[in-house]
């Protein structure tokens, strides 16, 4: 089977867990199929780690153009989340045209959008992968956590557009898999239960082998990318609701 795999960013370095999940499913398709990464955002001149031919056959790096001011006026009248790069869709487009793939794989809603954008659900079985479909939820926990007025409205306006659209997006896509019960009852009430499958995140032990330890056992590490605000309340609220509440000895 020929599938082509839109990613928002290189799986590789995995600094994030979606790379850690985009890599390892990249590993284990493109072992038993022909697989092409095409990333968005990615520079023409990329610089690609020695290994990347382990999870794919071929890299398409799809450089991102500034949309024009009247495209994004438009999108913001009709209430839509994204403004597409003419270059992205461009690119995917004659992908498809030339490579006849089988089956495309979107990550994100971000990957979803641009799937479709260029057509790529006309010829092919469209897949939506981890985190397309439940994005509304990250504007939802900014609204509610909100204290400013402004920011309450912005990020009320935010979640209703990405909500609207995300369940015209999986509505369209022929699957889309969720990583907990509570998406995938999200999804289901979305698109019906016929058209979402459950594929829990879950960890490599053979890949990543644990390394002794090195710290006493009182330790305590808070992993995530802080660059999510949702880690970052998860690690204010551990530091000054949980900690506190722990035996000190």
């Amino acid at each position: 089977m020929k599938i082509l795999f839109i990613a928002p960013m290189f799986p590789h370095p995995q600094e994030s867990g979606s790379q850690i999940r985009m890599y390892q499913m990249c590993r284990y398709l493109s072992a038993r199929h022909t697989l092409h990464l095409a990333c968005i955002s990615c520079q023409a001149d990329t610089h690609l780690p020695q290994d990347s031919i382990a999870i794919c056959s071929r890299h398409i790096a799809l450089p991102s153009s500034p949309a024009s001011s009247w495209r994004r006026l438009q999108r913001m009248a009709i209430m839509h989340p994204f403004t597409p790069s003419e270059s992205v869709v461009k690119g995917l487009r004659q992908l498809a045209e030339k490579e006849r793939y089988d089956a495309v794989i979107a990550a994100k809603t971000i990957g979803g959008f641009y799937a479709f954008e260029a057509g790529l659900g006309q010829r092919s079985f469209v897949v939506l992968e981890e985190g397309a479909g439940v994005h509304h939820l990250f504007y939802k926990r900014e609204f509610q956590c909100s204290t400013m007025l402004l920011h309450k409205v912005r990020t009320f306006i935010q979640w209703q557009k990405m909500l609207a659209f995300e369940r015209r997006l999986v509505r369209r896509a022929h699957l889309t898999v969720s990583v907990s019960p509570d998406e995938r009852a999200i999804i289901s009430g979305m698109a019906g239960p016929d058209k979402v499958i459950l594929t829990p995140n879950g960890v490599d032990t053979v890949f990543f082998s644990p390394m002794p330890a090195t710290v006493p056992a009182t330790s305590v590490v808070f992993m995530g990318s802080y660059g999510y605000a949702p880690n970052i309340r998860a690690a204010r609220f551990a530091i000054n609701e949980i900690l506190p509440a722990l035996p000190q000895n």
